[in-house]
C-alpha cells in the first residue's frame, strides 16, 4: 500500500500560480496555510481542491509552516511525511511529486530538491548568494548542501514534533531547520529544475530576510 503523503505550502498573496500547482497536484492531500493574505481570490478558488489554514495576519513562512506541521501532527498522526511546497510556481508539479516518490522509499531520510545555480537563467545575486550561503553552511555543519534555500522538501512525520521547536519565524526558520537534519538526520538530495522568471513573485524581503538568515547562520 502507499504510503501517505500531504502536500504542505505556505501562501503569502499569493498569484495565479497556487491555482495552478494545487489543481495538478489535487490527487494528494494539500493544506495550504494563508498567511494573512490581502486578498482571498485564489484561495476561493482552490478550496475544494485542498484544505485551507487562515492567519489573521501576515506571521511569517517559517510561523506558516510551524501552523502546518501541527496541524498535520493533530489531524493526521498516521501519514507517512510531509512533502513542503513553494506558492509561486518555483517548484515544478513533476518535482513535487518526485520528492514525494523519494519520501515514500524512505522510513528517516530527508529529502531535499536542489537547484543548479550554475544554469544561465539564474541571476547572479542569487548565485553569489546561494554559492555563500552554502559555504557558510558547509564550515558549520560539515554537511554538504547544493541548495541550502530550497523549499522543496520531504520530511517524515517523525520528525514534526522537533521541528515545530525550532526557532525562527521567516525563512530563516528554514536554514535553522536545515541546520537541525544535518546534526540529526541523514540527507537526500535530489536535483529539481532550476525555475527563474520575471512573473515569480517571492515575498522573500532581499536585505531584511538575508540578514535574518545569515544571524540564524553563525549561531
Amino acid at each position: 500500500m502507499e504510503k501517505r503523503v500531504i502536500i504542505l505550502i505556505p501562501a503569502y498573496n499569493p498569484e495565479k500560480e497556487l491555482v495552478e500547482i494545487v489543481k495538478k497536484l489535487q490527487a494528494n492531500k494539500i493544506i495550504v496555510v494563508n498567511d494573512g493574505s490581502e486578498s482571498t481570490k485564489y484561495f476561493e478558488e482552490i478550496k475544494q481542491y485542498c484544505e485551507i489554514i487562515n492567519n489573521e495576519k501576515n506571521m511569517g513562512k517559517g510561523v506558516a509552516l510551524k501552523r502546518g506541521f501541527t496541524y498535520i501532527i493533530e489531524k493526521y498522526p498516521n501519514v507517512h511525511g510531509v512533502v513542503t511546497a513553494d506558492a509561486d510556481g518555483q517548484h515544478l508539479v513533476d518535482d513535487i511529486e518526485k520528492i514525494k516518490r523519494t519520501l515514500q522509499k524512505s522510513e528517516s531520510k530527508i529529502v531535499l530538491g536542489t537547484r543548479n545555480f550554475k544554469e544561465k537563467q539564474v541571476p547572479i545575486i542569487n548565485k553569489v548568494g546561494n554559492i555563500f550561503i552554502s559555504y557558510v553552511f558547509y564550515r558549520k555543519t560539515k554537511v554538504k548542501i547544493n541548495d541550502t534555500q530550497t523549499g522543496l522538501r520531504g520530511i517524515p512525520k517523525k520528525y514534526l514534533n522537533e521541528i515545530i521547536k525550532i526557532p525562527g519565524e521567516r525563512y530563516e526558520y528554514e536554514i535553522n531547520q536545515l541546520k537541525f537534519f544535518a546534526k540529526n538526520v541523514e540527507i537526500v538530495q535530489v536535483k529539481i529544475a532550476t525555475v527563474y522568471s520575471k512573473k515569480i513573485k517571492s515575498s522573500f524581503k532581499r536585505i531584511k530576510d538575508s540578514i535574518k538568515v545569515l544571524k540564524a547562520m553563525s549561531k
